[in-house]
């Protein structure tokens, strides 16, 4: 069983996700931390990361996600940051479809896997694939509130 880190407790309560990631990106840009996002190669189909900085144009990608243009750095995280539909008390995650960051996470497993959602998106039991990785943290948004 994974240990679950609720993003709202006590005396702070972060409205939504959308404002925890607002508020992850501005401390580590304070603490000059390297900020990457990912990006979809269309002619290999894999994902990479390439280095972003406040102020630096994003260009439309595959399926129209903003992503940091060619002449940005890649970089390998450390930590990411991954998105679900669904995820189980085991950390077990049932992702878009496309295995982008299975595929990725197989050639870099010493990169932390953090999951941030909300309470509804939990189910009892995701079905699995051989391929499929387990994350390493879950953040769960307690408040439905949007800021």
């Amino acid at each position: 069983m994974k240990k679950k880190t609720y993003i709202c407790q006590n005396l702070i309560c972060l409205c939504s996700i959308k404002n925890f990631f607002l508020l992850s990106i501005f401390f580590l840009f304070s603490k000059k931390i390297p900020i990457s996002l990912p990006c979809i190669i269309e002619e290999s189909n894999q994902m990479i990361f390439r280095e972003w900085k406040n102020g630096d144009e994003l260009i439309k990608g595959k399926y129209g996600i903003l992503e940091p243009s060619e002449k940005n750095k890649v970089i390998i995280p450390s930590v990411l940051f991954v998105p679900l539909l669904a995820f189980d008390d085991n950390g077990n995650r049932l992702g878009y479809g496309g295995g982008y960051y299975d595929d990725f996470l197989v050639n870099h497993p010493l990169a932390k896997k953090i999951g941030i959602f909300y309470p509804f998106q939990e189910v009892e039991h995701v079905p699995l694939e051989p391929h499929d990785l387990k994350l390493d943290e879950i953040l769960v948004n307690k408040t439905f509130t949007d800021c």
